[in-house]
């Protein structure tokens, strides 16, 4: 018989469970349908992070179309606009890495 020690250890632990890294697809953050995750650790610790899906071949499929649609007009962006946004994307990284959680 369990004590109501260890149950409520059990649901402390629950608690704790590292958060499932959500996909973005078609500029929409959405969770995976997979029941396949990889566990991401700190290589320090050996901690579990997160979790991050192996995307199922729906999901993968959708990502591709939706990468297709948005390449129609990205190619017509001139590099240098590209390369401003990329910079611009590694500064707000850089800016926000130590406050970023995944939900």
């Amino acid at each position: 018989m369990k004590s109501d020690s260890n149950a409520t250890k059990v649901t402390a632990d629950q608690s704790m469970a590292p958060p499932k890294v959500k996909m973005l697809i078609n500029g929409q953050f959405v969770d995976s349908r997979t029941s396949y995750w990889a566990e991401i650790p700190n290589p320090a610790t050996q901690e579990v992070l997160a979790k991050v899906p192996f995307s199922t071949s729906d999901e993968i499929e959708t990502a591709v179309a939706a990468a297709k649609e948005a390449f129609k007009t990205w190619k017509n962006t001139a590099i240098p606009t590209r390369a401003r946004l990329f910079f611009r994307f590694q500064d707000l990284i850089r800016q926000n890495i130590y406050s970023f959680q995944i939900n």
